[in-house]
């Protein structure tokens, strides 16, 4: 779900509930602006998918290639060598 899309569903949701008034709809506290669900957004996917661009994204897709090659590593001596 995209950014624009989680917005429209939150302020569907919101129309949807007996007790939201006009108000509610109108303040960011309870349905936030697009700019802030959009920083939200960016922010966590800096934090749990890394840059887009750049180096930091060759070295985000490095980082997972070392942890995909231990879990194969682990899975070959649990299946292999330890049995």
């Amino acid at each position: 779900m995209g950014v624009a899309e989680a917005v429209r569903c939150h302020q569907d949701k919101l129309e949807l509930d007996d007790e939201t008034t006009e108000k509610d709809i109108a303040s960011g506290r309870t349905n936030p602006k697009y700019q802030a669900v959009r920083h939200w957004h960016d922010n966590w996917r800096m934090d749990n998918l890394g840059p887009r661009t750049g180096v930091g994204i060759i070295e985000v897709v490095n980082m997972e290639r070392v942890l995909f090659s231990r879990q194969i590593l682990t899975a070959y001596k649990q299946n292999f060598v330890d049995a």
